[in-house]
């Protein structure tokens, strides 16, 4: 049996392919306009790029490029990183910032939990007990009403 299409976007409800709407076009039954941004925040640099085009042109004003998050071993801190829609450095951005654990049977056990504030270079950098397992290991940044989770994963060091 053929199934027919949705015409609307199936995670925001937006009509899907109007003319007079570029974030509209029809991502296999969800919208550019929802698809670009989860692309963004997977990493992916073509979403980001058409993304920071169309903050540019007013179409996301409200979008918000998802944090980077790294440990750095060398010196056991979490870095967090915060870039404005345009890939700049956010310089004293205040944000929400949770570091906590997996626990069993869905328990979570809270390390960090703080407002903080980056520096000149858009990073808030946390230390970190070396001692722990980081393999469950998460961090939560809150700004405003956007909330970004992401697994706190070691600093891979380029290959020379």
């Amino acid at each position: 049996v053929l199934q027919k299409m949705g015409t609307n976007c199936s995670i925001c409800g937006r009509k899907l392919n109007q003319e007079n709407d570029h974030l509209s076009s029809d991502c296999g039954g969800d919208c550019w306009g929802c698809i670009g941004e989860i692309e963004a925040d997977m990493g992916g640099e073509y979403a980001i790029k058409q993304l920071r085009e169309e903050f540019k042109a007013g179409l996301r004003n409200d979008w918000l490029p998802s944090p980077k998050v790294k440990f750095n071993k060398s010196s056991d801190v979490v870095e967090v990183c915060l870039k404005n829609p345009l890939g700049e450095p956010y310089v004293y951005e205040n944000f929400e910032l949770q570091l906590y654990s997996e626990l069993m049977f869905k328990r979570t056990k809270v390390h960090f939990d703080k407002l903080v504030t980056t520096n000149l270079n858009g990073v808030v950098v946390i230390p970190i007990n070396k001692k722990r397992n980081l393999k469950k290991d998460w961090c939560k940044v809150t700004r405003g009403d956007k909330i970004w989770t992401c697994r706190i994963e070691e600093r891979v060091k380029p290959n020379k």
